[in-house]
């Protein structure tokens, strides 16, 4: 999972033969949270629109911060999900 810090990048996946756009995301949105949920691969794809910078939450991270503080991950993911700067 990463948390974009700034810049913009563009989310797509792929249908063959083609790449389909989803969205544009950026500073403050999350990406790559259902990689988290499973080890299966991902047709999906981030790009660099401009100089982004992120930071990642690797699973062992995202499970321990759930463990430490789940009302507060919830409240923080439900927010993000409403706001739609979850993908």
């Amino acid at each position: 999972m990463y948390v974009v810090l700034s810049g913009l990048a563009t989310l797509s996946y792929s249908a063959p033969p083609h790449r389909v756009l989803m969205s544009v995301v950026g500073a403050g949105e999350i990406i790559g949270v259902s990689a988290l949920l499973s080890d299966s691969p991902r047709p999906f794809r981030a790009d660099a629109l401009s100089e982004c910078k992120v930071t990642e939450i690797d699973s062992q991270s995202f499970r321990s911060i759930l463990c430490r503080e789940p009302a507060n991950f919830e409240n923080a993911m439900s927010a993000a999900l409403a706001d739609g700067r979850v993908c």
